[in-house]
């Protein structure tokens, strides 16, 4: 057997006695993150541990039937015991197998796998709606997010007074502070923005219709195959949200890549591959400009700074303040040219 060299003995002697449970006998076995790549007569699967109760799994499970049920057929298909189930419990965990999909993570670089990526979340958002379960308690991570902005717009006050009050500034404190007013502008108008999208209603109708969030839709969380179809992974910690969060995340992380640099018209085109499916309102077009445009990463560092002194060197807190900050001129163009388009002034 092949065995990979980042398996210690303790670890291979548990995973081959979950694989007995399968009737596998591995040919190989390699850890790839957190899960484990399995190859068995020829094919290649992929068995995950989850550290939760086994309601997790049983959510898992339910959701993704679901999900088929209403012929979504992006997602991996769970592999069965010998028993019948589609799990193993341990004393601490539990443990599931899925197909491994031979491919690759979709390119971020590719403006038409984002688009096409788009286009699967939109789907998703829609085959996922109105999942329940009366057995399986669903988690929802619906947010005032009017409290939570003007929240960080106060704590980014609070850095500005605790900069000014220090005796000796560091490069990073010069550079943060420098950076706090022109970002103020970007939270004034999330928060402006988020007010008249009228979010409470859009909340409403969001836990009405019991709307889902993947909440990790990233490029390392879609696999493309060799035919060029996309499968999404990783739904461990979907729950009931405003899918406009997954749409404002995707674009969020993708305009701070250089190649993009807050280019409005990548993401016009991700937008409108999803809005292809899924068709935005005004007020929803509103709430994806807020919630693209609040200075998440900006917000989080300096909180990391100045309330949580987070051990890093000087160096790298000063990485992550210009790579937060590279595209920050860019960012006012992007406004302007998102709120113009969208006729969001109106």
């Amino acid at each position: 057997m092949l065995l990979d060299i980042d398996i210690n003995k303790k670890e291979y002697n548990k995973i081959t006695k979950i694989l007995k449970q399968y009737s596998i006998i591995a040919e190989s076995i390699e850890k790839i993150k957190s899960v484990y790549k399995i190859k068995y007569n020829d094919k290649n699967y992929c068995l995950k541990k989850l550290k939760h109760g086994n309601k997790k799994i049983l959510k898992i499970l339910s959701f993704i039937e679901y999900l088929k049920s209403n012929s979504f057929e992006n997602m991996v298909s769970f592999v069965s015991v010998r028993e019948g189930k589609e799990y193993i419990k341990t004393k601490n965990s539990i443990y599931y197998m899925t197909e491994w999909i031979d491919g690759r993570n979709c390119n971020i670089n590719d403006i038409e796998e984002l688009k096409k990526a788009a286009l699967l979340l939109s789907d998703f958002h829609i085959k996922s709606k109105g999942f329940f379960s009366k057995e399986l308690k669903i988690e929802n991570t619906f947010k005032n997010y009017t409290e939570e902005f003007k929240k960080g717009k106060q704590d980014i006050l609070r850095f500005k007074k605790l900069i000014e009050n220090k005796k000796i500034k560091t490069i990073f404190d010069i550079e943060y502070y420098e950076a706090i007013d022109k970002v103020l502008k970007y939270v004034d108008l999330s928060i402006e923005m988020l007010i008249k999208s009228k979010y409470t209603d859009l909340l409403r109708k969001a836990k009405i219709e019991r709307d889902i969030c993947h909440n990790s839709f990233y490029c390392k969380n879609i696999i493309v195959d060799e035919t060029m179809k996309m499968y999404i992974i990783d739904v461990d910690n979907f729950s009931y949200d405003i899918y406009i969060k997954d749409i404002a995340g995707f674009i969020r992380k993708i305009m701070y890549k250089r190649v993009y640099g807050w280019d409005f018209n990548v993401a016009k085109e991700i937008i409108y591959a999803y809005s292809n499916i899924n068709s935005l309102s005004k007020e929803e077009y509103e709430l994806l400009f807020s919630l693209i445009m609040f200075p998440y990463k900006f917000l989080k560092l300096g909180r990391k700074r100045y309330y949580k002194n987070k051990r890093w060197d000087e160096d790298k807190y000063l990485r992550k303040l210009r790579g937060t900050l590279k595209f920050i001129d860019n960012q006012e163009k992007f406004a302007e040219k998102f709120i113009m388009f969208y006729e969001l002034n109106e």
